[in-house]
């Protein structure tokens, strides 16, 4: 893993993003609510999925489910449950042929099942289970909530039909705000439990919200909600409120998730440390060596809880403000996730001794300008082959502040994380051969989502097992180099091959052919 992390960063500018976190809590059902200068919507479209019944799904076959339409722009359909399915363009009827299977539960899932996993034992026994109903089934109720990109709006007999050409993203809650806490209120009720010595923390906070005219956090003060969870099956709380308002990790505030309840209060199910997302570094790390002995060897040195760290390393750069003002608006990054294990008195056990095995996951960054600030920040999306699991994490495309600030599920409040996200023209940017468009990070992101997508379901077993190596592993993966990804997906390009002039575009293919055969010489067999 050293080697290949090492050769990949070689001639690469990249951000690593590091954090450990103790934080906060949630499974408070809300509400959606309009939109006011203080809080803008998650997305478009927002909605939760809703499993179809068998007899529905006789009525109207093929892979949809139920969308309860929480946010939209169109006005009329808010508040209404419509019917969300495929288009019927080719490449989106492949990618649905590659991924639908019966669900026949094993004896090995019932068996992982008594054990604490949840399944997704809604599908076991329906027949041709595609990517929308092995989301929104994935779980024993349907609490998956997601965005939707561009969907085509049509209108049947049976109703408004959404139609997608790719997965929804799973997101925490409707809207956002960026907000400065600035201490408990006095509030009843209090948690039942919580970490740490009675009596609970209050649940409810005054905040101070941002405003971009002063960008400052002058704007309006309100309480809102930071609930506290139980403790899961190990008697561990996905973290905590307490001293929340003190966390250095919120120094520069917090991007908080969520609705407004039916009183008016808004309730938050996810947070975000605005630290971690701005483009503003706490440390530049110059020259190839330096930035190579940063990833390999400080990545994880010194990790203190609470905090946040963020690192730009640039190997070509010769100075800090150079290398700074390389990262611009609408610029991409290939995302590599990692986390660590969970210490403490209530540690993890280990799967082998000493070891603690982790979780690997790629994603996709963009430098975004913020509505609410009006400033540049990072919006990571990662796409998460996740196996079935005690906590109800769905494998699927999920936004950062739904996998790891999710005060219900996320790891914020537990684990050590780091994330590097990579700047490689060669993977990021399009390829155009006289009309002729290519896109390796497309490419790479379908792969991944055909993985998910057979993941949520097991292959049609109902189970996907966490396992050391990929290659033991009961999904089949299909591993795919720059050529036959190329040939596959664009079989007019491979007439190009001999003769090319030396043009930028033939020069970035070179380059995306030796990282493809450098990442396969050093991935695991």
């Amino acid at each position: 893993m050293a080697r290949w992390r090492n050769n990949w960063l070689i001639g690469l500018s990249l951000l690593v993003l590091g954090l450990v976190l103790v934080l906060g809590s949630i499974a408070t059902p809300v509400y959606s609510a309009d939109d006011t200068a203080d809080y803008q919507p998650i997305a478009q479209w927002i909605g939760r999925l809703i499993l179809p019944t068998a007899s529905q799904q006789t009525r109207f076959p093929g892979d949809w489910v139920w969308l309860e339409v929480q946010h939209t722009p169109i006005a009329d359909l808010n508040g209404q449950t419509v019917r969300l399915t495929w288009n019927s363009q080719p490449d989106t009827q492949a990618y649905l042929e590659a991924v639908t299977r019966d669900v026949r539960f094993t004896t090995a899932t019932i068996d992982s099942q008594k054990r604490g996993n949840i399944h997704p034992d809604r599908l076991n026994g329906r027949n041709q289970v595609g990517a929308l109903q092995s989301l929104a089934g994935a779980r024993p109720e349907d609490s998956v909530t997601v965005m939707l990109d561009r969907p085509q709006v049509e209108t049947a007999s049976g109703g408004v039909i959404l139609k997608l050409d790719r997965d929804p993203i799973q997101v925490a809650g409707q809207f956002y705000g960026l907000v400065k806490l600035l201490e408990p209120v006095d509030r009843k009720p209090l948690p039942a439990a919580c970490p740490g010595d009675p009596p609970c923390p209050s649940q409810f906070f005054r905040v101070q919200h941002f405003r971009a005219a002063s960008g400052e956090f002058d704007g309006a003060i309100e309480t809102i909600k930071l609930p506290q969870l139980p403790p899961d099956h190990n008697g561990i709380f996905p973290s905590t409120n307490r001293d929340i308002a003190q966390s250095p990790a919120g120094q520069a505030g917090w991007y908080v998730f969520g609705a407004k309840d039916r009183s008016g209060l808004f309730v938050v199910e996810s947070i975000e440390p605005r630290s971690l997302v701005q483009l503003d570094p706490d440390r530049v790390v110059i020259g190839k060596i330096a930035s190579l002995s940063a990833a390999r060897n400080a990545l994880w040195a010194d990790l203190t809880k609470g905090t946040v760290q963020t690192t730009l390393l640039d190997p070509t750069a010769t100075s800090e403000d150079e290398a700074r003002s390389r990262w611009q608006e609408g610029d991409r990054a290939l995302v590599l996730h990692v986390f660590g294990g969970i210490g403490g008195e209530k540690a993890e056990p280990l799967g082998v001794p000493n070891t603690i095995t982790g979780h690997f996951a790629f994603g996709s960054g963009r430098i975004d300008r913020d509505p609410i600030s009006n400033q540049l920040r990072w919006r990571i999306e990662y796409e998460q082959v996740y196996a079935h699991n005690p906590n109800g994490i769905v494998a699927g495309s999920t936004l950062w502040e739904n996998y790891m600030g999710d005060l219900d599920r996320g790891w914020l409040g537990t684990r050590p994380v780091a994330d590097i996200l990579i700047r490689f023209d060669p993977v990021l940017e399009d390829y155009d051969f006289d009309g002729v468009r290519f896109s390796p990070l497309s490419e790479f992101l379908l792969q991944l989502r055909i993985m998910m997508a057979r993941y949520r379901i097991g292959d049609g077993t109902g189970s996907a097992t966490v396992t050391l190596r990929l290659r033991a592993s009961r999904i089949p993966v299909r591993r795919c180099s720059w050529r036959s990804l190329v040939s596959s997906s664009r079989p007019a390009i491979p007439a190009f091959k001999l003769g090319w002039p030396p043009i930028p575009t033939t020069s970035r293919l070179s380059d995306l052919k030796n990282w493809s055969r450098l990442a396969k010489r050093s991935s695991p067999t």
